[in-house]
């Protein structure tokens, strides 16, 4: 039997609606306290929160900070990280490639993350990983683009710095490879942080880029561009890239041995939200599109390339239990939870499973409320971290 994890497991608030700060007071003894209870965990209960950037404005304002600690408090919960990747809205309208705005050429951008930082000092956290997109949209990246991004993530080392110094908060931003993102795998993040360690020299940002800048795995986002996770752990450890957060995510997919119905179902999992960057693999040549109509497109009758593709990947975070299954990147995953719970890793492990909601009633493959699933996918992964999953198990323990 494997050591219990010691790691902070959480899942990610984006999957709640949540548009102003009144949203996050009813949300937390509402949903947030359905899911540890269906999760059976004792408290304090960790958190992932996210905000848009209305509601962290109002969370800001010093009333608000102090009832959102006391609200907390109240319901037996803490935060354990952010997510700072989505800006503003993220429910209920298309989402799309907006989700990459405003990239990291933008003030905004930086504004937006350093409140995050300033919040999570006020509420008293002594370790803050934030996650958040990897520079801006790939297809419009340009070197003067690229030389913004550095700058102002350099910027936010040097504030980071000062606000632990003042605060006793350390934040880590984690920048999040994703497919068509300025990194999109673990070999641009290791070129990205040799150039941006150089840069950080070279401006006297060393030690301050060291703590406070890292990467956070998104695992499907590797697993969907038929990238191993396991392997991408590996390389990114052995090049000291820090990796302060893990989001703990599983993708569809359909192989040839599987039924041509099958591979229509894949294909009807496009919706009108959010992003599906999809891609097929044929022997060793992978073909990338940006969403899931532009491949399915290559399935129709008579579409010789489509045809011939032996296996599709789409970027549609699905309950992370459903990883069991043949059908989903489920067996990357739990190989790359095995290396990690064997290297004894220290960061946040988040499960993410934002698009519950976007699942047509034709894919689910159970029939229970968002809470319920959510404490399915917690126990899961606290099985695979070596822990127990009953109901009234042990609170888990926080890493120093």
């Amino acid at each position: 039997m494997p050591t219990p994890t010691t790691n902070p497991l959480t899942y990610c608030g984006n999957v709640h609606p949540v548009r102003c700060f009144a949203d996050l007071l009813r949300i937390i003894p509402g949903e947030f306290n359905e899911v540890a209870r269906n999760a059976g965990w004792g408290r304090p209960f960790d958190l992932g929160l996210w905000l848009p950037r209305a509601a962290l404005r109002e969370a800001l304002e010093p009333a608000n900070t102090e009832t959102l600690a006391v609200t907390l408090e109240a319901a037996g919960m803490r935060v354990a990280t952010w997510n700072g990747f989505p800006y503003g809205v993220f429910h209920g309208e298309p989402v799309k490639t907006r989700v990459y705005r405003p990239d990291w050429s933008e003030r905004d951008r930086l504004d937006y993350t350093l409140e995050i930082a300033r919040l999570a000092a006020c509420l008293g956290m002594k370790r803050a990983p934030i996650s958040t997109l990897s520079g801006g949209f790939k297809p419009e990246d340009t070197p003067e683009k690229r030389a913004v991004y550095f700058a102002q993530l350099l910027e936010f080392a040097r504030e980071a710095a000062r606000l632990e110094d003042e605060t006793g908060c350390c934040c880590e931003l984690a920048l999040e490879p994703e497919p068509f993102n300025t990194l999109e795998d673990e070999d641009d993040g290791v070129r990205f942080f040799e150039e941006l360690r150089q840069r950080a020299r070279a401006l006297g940002l060393a030690e301050e880029a060291r703590r406070h800048l890292g990467v956070c795995f998104d695992a499907c986002h590797f697993s969907v561009r038929f990238r191993d996770p396991r392997r991408a752990w590996r390389r990114l450890a052995e090049n000291g890239v820090p990796v302060p957060k893990v989001q703990v995510s599983v993708a569809p997919r359909w192989t040839q041995d599987m039924e041509l119905e099958a591979r229509a179902r894949f294909f009807a999992m496009d919706e009108p939200v959010y992003l599906h960057q999809t891609y097929g693999r044929t022997g060793t040549s992978v073909q990338a599109f940006l969403d899931l109509p532009q491949a399915g497109a290559t399935c129709t009758a008579g579409a010789k390339a489509g045809a011939e593709v032996e296996e599709w990947r789409t970027h549609f975070h699905v309950p992370v239990h459903w990883g069991e299954a043949a059908d989903t990147t489920g067996f990357e995953l739990r190989a790359l939870l095995a290396e990690i719970r064997r290297d004894a890793y220290a960061g946040v492990l988040e499960v993410e499973t934002y698009s519950f909601a976007s699942l047509q009633a034709a894919h689910r493959r159970e029939n229970v409320p968002l809470a319920e699933s959510i404490a399915r996918e917690l126990n899961w992964l606290k099985g695979q971290m070596g822990g127990e999953t009953r109901p009234g198990a042990l609170p888990i323990q926080n890493a120093p």
